[in-house]
């Protein structure tokens, strides 16, 4: 078992062996008792016991291991204390969270709201709801966020409550960034800041969550001001993680005002800092945003190596949601570098767009998660964009089967009809996720392939189950087979989609 320990600085050494071997004198004492009650088989006592365990190693231990304990704590409770399993449950969450494991934090919360639910402690189930919200929002599930925050809000304003509502709107008003509903984000916010200490923590989340706005609209200044505000106020609290957090802001900001080589020395810098704390779901964060610096500045081997690395630790992190866009990104990159290589160009551009069809088919699965109809059309416009840049591709690379396939299947998902073949109408702002400022892909792009193919996207009554899998009617093989594996390893539960559906010969 893995334990760390900190004292006071003004303790002698005398003093801190003292303590340490009275903190494992207790250990070896609650442990000895979580073994006899589990050898006793009595429910009551294992609960109780082995949450004396975790508790006594809550900050000593892994966190890892503090939950497997309130898990077993937990399985003990439901058979009689079921207002103790649901705290368990809850404990699990905070605890999952803090290591940047959203997926079982997410699991927990939900578990403890219905628990809470069922008990009658609606209070309770209004924090475990607006937690669920929170974590729903770092796994990608926007809807979900919405409508677990918006329950526990209601639910602190019908009660008085208004210091908890106003703490989950802004999660609330962050899910609406980052679901790109910014105007309504930055009303709530801007409304939030008369209700919230200037001096306060919320207050300073509140200025970074506005620079954020104002940094995606170019209003550089302002968001810099705005950003220095809340990094000094998260100083004084000793809030050094969101501080961190607030200078990643300011890297896309500084980004957007050209200097690069700031950005990149705080994004490295951030880096290290989350490394160390062994936030590996934030380090992922930043080898995707560093991956993208360093695509901008043209160092291709840096990039390469941010880009494995944020693949790697956002899958690990169950933040498959960003992949689809870290592959996007990925595109441009070696399009970027394709433009400049003239020895390397016909591979890289293989290359780009294996990536772009394997992104673009990760893509077209995430709209089965939206519930409405808005947050279906702003998916589609992203589509739209990608989908032009991929036919073009195709073209340049000489591959009108390809073509042909990307028609084909984009038909068979049932995501085309009569629109605009006005180019104009077309936008290439192609990473929603980010703050990158737009990036020409293509050059010279044949408008009757780029616009002709894709005149007639985005449909208005998008079909909610996942199209089966086309198979040539001369080969048998699925069409764009190479490039649906590359896509399906990019998510697990797109995997099981692209493996479960049905396959359809074409004629």
């Amino acid at each position: 078992m893995t334990t760390s320990h900190s004292h006071d600085g003004d303790g002698s050494p005398d003093d801190v062996d003292t303590e340490y071997e009275e903190w494992s004198r207790r250990l070896d004492e609650l442990d000895a008792r979580a073994e006899a009650a589990m050898e006793s088989g009595d429910d009551k006592a294992i609960g109780a016991r082995y949450v004396d365990l975790a508790e006594h190693l809550a900050g000593a231990a892994e966190n890892g291991v503090v939950i497997e304990l309130l898990l077993t704590a937990r399985e003990a409770f439901l058979t009689h204390d079921p207002e103790s399993a649901a705290n368990c449950a809850a404990g699990i969450g905070f605890l999952a969270q803090s290591i940047g494991d959203y997926e079982t934090a997410f699991g927990a919360f939900d578990t403890a709201s219905e628990e809470w639910e069922s008990l009658g402690e609606l209070r309770l189930m209004a924090d475990a709801d607006s937690n669920v919200g929170a974590m729903a929002t770092r796994l990608g599930e926007y809807e979900t966020a919405d409508t677990y925050l918006r329950s526990a809000i209601m639910y602190y304003i019908d009660h008085g409550l208004l210091d908890d509502a106003r703490q989950s709107m802004v999660n609330l008003a962050n899910n609406l960034l980052l679901a790109g509903d910014s105007k309504e984000a930055e009303t709530i916010l801007t409304d939030l800041l008369a209700g919230f200490r200037p001096d306060s923590e919320e207050y300073a989340k509140c200025l970074a969550s506005i620079a954020s706005i104002y940094a995606t609209s170019s209003r550089i200044e302002e968001a810099r001001r705005h950003l220095d505000s809340a990094s000094a106020i998260f100083e004084s609290l000793g809030r050094s993680d969101d501080a961190q957090d607030t200078q990643m802001t300011l890297s896309h900001v500084l980004l957007m005002a050209g200097q690069y080589s700031r950005a990149i020395d705080i994004v490295t810098r951030s880096r290290e800092y989350y490394a160390q704390q062994d936030r590996h779901d934030k380090t992922a964060v930043c080898d995707y945003n560093l991956a993208n610096y360093y695509t901008i500045t043209g160092d291709y081997s840096a990039a390469d190596v941010a880009f494995s690395r944020a693949f790697e630790g956002l899958r690990a992190a169950g933040q498959h949601h960003h992949i689809a866009n870290l592959q996007w990104n990925r595109t441009k990159r070696l399009l970027m570098e394709a433009a400049v290589n003239p020895r390397e160009r016909a591979q890289l551009s293989k290359d780009a767009f294996d990536t772009a069809v394997s992104s673009l088919v990760a893509l077209e699965h995430q709209r089965f998660q939206f519930t409405q109809a808005r947050d279906r059309v702003k998916w589609s416009e992203t589509l739209a964009d990608r989908l032009a840049t991929t036919f073009a591709m195709a073209e340049q690379l000489g591959r009108r089967d390809l073509v042909a396939d990307l028609i084909e299947t984009g038909i068979n998902a049932g995501v085309y009809h009569g629109g605009s073949s006005d180019p104009s109408s077309f936008q290439h702002d192609l990473i929603p996720i980010d703050f990158d400022p737009p990036q020409s892909t293509v050059e010279d792009t044949p408008a009757a392939i780029t616009h002709g193919s894709v005149s007639i996207l985005l449909s208005d009554s998008l079909p909610m189950s996942p199209p089966p899998t086309l198979l040539s009617g001369s080969t048998g093989e699925p069409i764009l087979k190479h490039q649906r594996e590359l896509a399906a390893s990019l998510d697990p539960k797109l995997d099981q989609v692209l493996a479960a559906v049905p396959s359809v010969p074409l004629w």
